[in-house]
Order: structure tokens, then C-alpha cells, then sequence
């Protein structure tokens, strides 16, 4: 009965993310070129309706998702329900479209500043159920699919964690401006570059969407910051001494 029944409770909360993908799109067209998850997270040219709106769409939605596991994990649902193709698919959608937003609030929100960063003090457990999931049941089949067929942008970027990994870059390369210690710089570095080579890797092979290159998104800014950082630092090497009195205690590696 919790097997036939699920089907229809489904179908009442699609009505939510239909919305939600309907507010990405009209994100996707602002002319300040921002983007869905930037938009979300500052709330700019976003109505307060609209934005309450997403907002309460993304906790009705959990709420769903979260009774789903635990109705599994109850054994209240078919055990094989994990590799059921539908559900699989269906959760995946659900985590590539929404974890953006439960990113976007939660660096909007300033709580990385009091708990850390997001995907190591903030992820909730369902997203990493439905990592699970996809793993165990159509990821190679799906990935082998989208690297023969993908001519175009994914229409949702395929790691939901895209944003959380350019709020730690972005944090790194705050932290590259300050520090002094060289073996510690040595590891930001590194960190910083490992994050851009993934990042191009993603865009190389399309499985971002357009969003993540808009303009004005905080990738794209972070872009800039780090091409900037760099030629700076450049600079500094080729002529330190005409550099040094304009420092002012700012440490470029």
C-alpha cells in the first residue's frame, strides 16, 4: 500500500519543482547576468513573493524527500526501491535542481561563519542517500549517455555541490591575500588550482549549466579575482622592489 501510494504523493509535490525550475529560468534571463544560485542567495531583482515562494517549495520538498528515506529505511518501502529507475532518477533531479538553493542559503545566510563550510557542516544526510543511490543504481550508464550525446550546456550542472566548492575557492583566495606562512600558502595554491582544473574539466565537457558562466555569477568573479591575483603576483616577482612600499603587511606568494 506505501508502494502504490508513493507514486501519488509524488506527483502532488511535482507541482513545486516545477516551479522552482521555472524560477531558475527566469533567473537565467535577468540582464544583471547573475544567475540562479547567486540570485537566490542575495535576493537582488527577486520579488519578495517570488523568493518566498521558492523558499517554502524547497522545504516542502525536503520534507517529502525525508519521508521517502525514512519510510525506506523503516522498511515501510520495497528494498529495491534505491535501484528503481523512476526514484532514481526522480531523487537525482530533485538534488541537482534544489542543493544549489540550500547552498546559496546557507552562505546567504552567513552560517558558514559560525559552522564552517557547507559540505562539511551543512549537507543534509538526504543528499548524500541519494549520492548513494545514484551511484549504486544508473551513474555509469548515465554518464557513458551524456559524454557520447552532450552537444550543450547540461540544463542543471551536474555536481549539486558546484556552488559550495566556489564558496571554499573563494575563501582560499581571500585567505592567499593574508597569509604569510609559505608552507601554508604552498597549500592554498594548491588547493586553488586542483578547484580550477576541476571546475574547467566540468565546463570542458559541458556538464554545467549556463548559469555558472553567467557574467556576473560568483564563479565568473572568482575567475576574475584569481586572474588577477595572479598577475599581481607577477608582477611582485618581476619588480619587488617597486611593489614593497604599497603592500602594507598584504602577502602575495
Amino acid at each position: 500500500m506505501n508502494a502504490a501510494m508513493l507514486p501519488i504523493k509524488l506527483s502532488k509535490v511535482v507541482p513545486y519543482r516545477t516551479e522552482i525550475e521555472w524560477y531558475k529560468s527566469w533567473c537565467d534571463q535577468q540582464v544583471d547576468q547573475m544567475g540562479y544560485y547567486d540570485l537566490f542567495k542575495r535576493r537582488r531583482n527577486t520579488s519578495k513573493k517570488m523568493a518566498m515562494k521558492v523558499n517554502m517549495n524547497r522545504h516542502k520538498l525536503a520534507r517529502f524527500w525525508n519521508d521517502v528515506i525514512e519510510m525506506w529505511e523503516r522498511n515501510e518501502l520495497p528494498h529495491d526501491l534505491a535501484v528503481r529507475e523512476k526514484w532514481v532518477n526522480a531523487s537525482h533531479f530533485y538534488k541537482l535542481l534544489v542543493e544549489p538553493l540550500d547552498i546559496a542559503e546557507y552562505y546567504g545566510k552567513g552560517t558558514n561563519t559560525t559552522k564552517g563550510h557547507y559540505m562539511q557542516h551543512g549537507r543534509e544526510r538526504r543528499y548524500e542517500v541519494f549520492d548513494r543511490w545514484w551511484k549504486d543504481g544508473i551513474a555509469a550508464a548515465a554518464a557513458e549517455e551524456n559524454n557520447e550525446r552532450r552537444s550543450k550546456f547540461a540544463s542543471l550542472t551536474q555536481d549539486s555541490c558546484f556552488w559550495a566548492r566556489v564558496e571554499e575557492a573563494r575563501d582560499w583566495l581571500n585567505s592567499v591575500r593574508s597569509e604569510s606562512d609559505s608552507s601554508k600558502l604552498s597549500v592554498l595554491w594548491d588547493n586553488i588550482e586542483k578547484f580550477e582544473k576541476y571546475a574547467v574539466e566540468l565546463i570542458n565537457n559541458k556538464e554545467v549549466s549556463e548559469d555558472v558562466l553567467a557574467k556576473n555569477s560568483s564563479y565568473s568573479t572568482w575567475v576574475e579575482d584569481l586572474k588577477g591575483l595572479r598577475e599581481l603576483r607577477a608582477k611582485v616577482k618581476r619588480f619587488p622592489h617597486n611593489f614593497n612600499p604599497f603592500l602594507d603587511g598584504e602577502v602575495i606568494p
